[in-house]
């Protein structure tokens, strides 16, 4: 199947489609890609260099692509750093195109705002995401952070989390994937629709990773349409995760560990246990 992946671009490193598009790949599908932005290396490092990409050049790429019908067989759209505030309307174009040829078809919305508190996109970004493309997502993977953000919730404990995710599905979602919650020295992923919540995790690592939100939505998008049921979809992408910070801990490496990860990664053997807990 076809993923159109929306999303920043890195010439040194692995994060948004850098990442997204080597992992859809090993799940077995093609990724036609844009580039939000094209920078040097993440930010997460000392220095950066690189451009934006406007929503004219963007629009203009999404149309020639379409116009020689690239995007017949697009089953899936997947967004990310949108770099300018403004490029949110080019998704938005691109997903109702999409879904006009087939309303089956899917938008996975990774609402990349920041983490730990701390935002790191241009101004004006956080309401685009929330006003213009959480109403159009099938499912939306924000970290705790941006899920505080885009719902208006404090979300400190569990069941602020959950009431802020359940806020975020009466937006549109069939489900809400929130990341990277820290419990008991895991590191802690949850699925929330209306049928229920589910809760997966992995050994925490005390490092900072950059790119592994990316690397998590881009195996959610691919699980997806490969048939993965909520419970089984989130056992092996929490797995994925650990087993890609693990590898990058081991090289003693500050960008992720991707190609040795995906080399190691059988889809069908990995694996951790979910609980279904409400």
């Amino acid at each position: 199947m076809t993923v159109l992946s929306i999303q920043s671009s890195v010439s040194f490193g692995y994060v948004g489609n850098s990442v997204a598009i080597p992992t859809l790949q090993k799940l077995g599908h093609d990724c036609w890609y844009i580039h939000t932005v094209y920078f040097s290396n993440h930010p997460g490092h000392e220095r950066f260099s690189g451009e934006f990409a406007t929503p004219k050049s963007i629009n203009k790429k999404i149309r020639n692509i379409s116009e020689i019908r690239g995007l017949d067989s697009c089953k899936a759209v997947l967004s990310g750093y949108l770099g300018l505030p403004s490029n949110a309307e080019v998704v938005a174009s691109a997903v109702d195109y999409v879904k006009k040829l087939d309303d089956s078809r899917l938008y996975i919305l990774d609402p990349v705002i920041g983490d730990d508190g701390k935002v790191f996109v241009k101004k004006g970004i956080r309401s685009s995401i929330r006003d213009i493309l959480l109403p159009r997502a099938d499912f939306v993977i924000p970290n705790m952070s941006e899920l505080s953000w885009l719902s208006g919730h404090d979300v400190n404990n569990y069941s602020a989390m959950i009431a802020a995710a359940c806020h975020l599905l009466k937006s549109g979602p069939k489900a809400v994937f929130v990341t990277g919650r820290v419990e008991n020295l895991q590191i802690a992923n949850y699925a929330i629709s209306e049928e229920g919540v589910w809760r997966a995790a992995g050994q925490f690592i005390n490092q900072t990773f950059n790119g592994t939100g990316d690397f998590f939505s881009a195996l959610v998008t691919g699980l997806l349409l490969n048939g993965y049921k909520i419970d089984d979809l989130l056992s092996v992408a929490t797995a994925a995760c650990e087993l890609i910070t693990f590898e990058t801990q081991k090289k003693g490496a500050k960008e992720l560990a991707v190609i040795t990860a995906l080399q190691k990664m059988d889809i069908d053997e990995i694996g951790v246990r979910v609980e279904k807990i409400a």
